[in-house]
């Protein structure tokens, strides 16, 4: 199993993007209260998955959760998300660090994002292929 204790420095402000019902908001005033550069750690899975990484890395039990509550409002998306602010992970780590890094860093992941969905959506047939992404 990884090991993520190395991660966890105090020469860095350490997130878990999880949406707990611990979690507090991702926004500016929060980036503002350290001026450490701020780590993000992302589970990649589905909410199930996500939710065992309590039981699995107990290096990250004392680690601040943080969410963003925005709901999503993408006009496509891969699967059915069960709550209004979930998205997919890319598209969550594109909310993230426009946060952190500003909205251009954000701008551009999602950008990425869309490339992504609308090449998936185009190879299984549910949209006719756009030059408007290039």
């Amino acid at each position: 199993m990884l090991d993520l204790k190395d991660l966890l420095t105090p020469q860095y402000r350490t997130f878990l993007f999880y949406p707990s019902d611990d979690a507090v908001e991702l926004d500016k005033e929060l980036v503002a209260q350290d001026r450490r550069p701020i780590q993000l750690i992302v589970p990649d899975g589905t909410w199930r998955q996500a939710r065992k990484i309590h039981s699995r890395h107990h290096e990250l039990n004392d680690v601040q959760r943080v969410k963003i509550s925005t709901p999503n409002n993408s006009v496509f998306q891969l699967r059915a998300q069960s709550r209004p602010e979930g998205m997919a992970t890319l598209q969550a780590i594109a909310h993230g660090l426009g946060v952190i890094e500003g909205v251009l860093v954000g701008a551009q992941l999602m950008k990425l994002y869309q490339a992504k969905i609308e090449r998936t959506l185009i190879g299984r047939g549910l949209l006719r292929e756009s030059r408007e992404w290039r």
